[in-house]
């Protein structure tokens, strides 16, 4: 938990802060219902979708309680 800690100490990065914009932009148009399908129909690159979605991050908190 480590980056959680980081996150605290540090500003947000630029990716952060993007990331949590189009994700409040996301929930605000989807009258916060599930944004995974609004997230999938953005002209993006898959791995930004991701990125945009935590899943990298997820793997790694898994990854991370399970070692």
């Amino acid at each position: 938990m480590q980056w959680v800690r980081d996150l605290q100490r540090q500003p947000p990065t630029l990716w952060n802060e993007s990331r949590r914009v189009i994700r409040h932009q996301l929930i605000e148009v989807t009258n916060d219902r599930n944004i995974i399908p609004s997230v999938q129909q953005l002209p993006l690159p898959h791995f930004l979708k991701r990125k945009i979605l935590f899943e990298d991050e997820i793997k790694v908190l898994k990854t991370d309680v399970y070692n």
